[in-house]
């Protein structure tokens, strides 16, 4: 392929921007992405997604796999917690485990306890991010 992806790859990325409308704008959205990720066959679809995400370090990918799934307009109604301000909890989505499974699984030796924590952090300042892209 002209763009330097393999087949596969491609195929996975067409198939699955078919079945989920990435990254999620809305709270709406994300309930959609969730109802279709009940299903096992979606489910996994998602994680061969993700998994085509780059990313050097656990940080590095928690980033490029969060900023794959959501705008961060739409990040900025979630924390980790659902704490505060009438946020909704990151943690208990489907995709919360799943950008923790797809970042352990590419980098084994990490820890479950830095992506949490990055998740967090990226949340946290979705706001910011989002203000100052508004702003440009």
């Amino acid at each position: 392929m002209s763009n330097g992806e393999s087949k596969p790859q491609s195929t996975i990325r067409q198939t699955c921007s078919e079945h989920f409308i990435l990254p999620a704008k809305s709270v709406a959205e994300v309930c959609d992405i969730e109802e279709k990720l009940q299903l096992s066959a979606s489910r996994q679809l998602m994680i061969s997604r993700l998994q085509q995400c780059g990313g050097r370090s656990q940080n590095d990918t928690t980033t490029l796999i969060l900023r794959t799934l959501l705008t961060d307009h739409c990040a900025s109604n979630y924390n980790l917690e659902g704490r505060n301000s009438g946020k909704h909890a990151f943690k208990d989505l489907i995709m919360f485990s799943i950008v923790l499974d797809v970042t352990i699984m590419k980098h084994p030796t990490g820890s479950e306890d830095v992506v949490r924590c990055r998740i967090k952090n990226w949340l946290r300042l979705a706001p910011t991010r989002d203000k100052y892209k508004n702003n440009k």
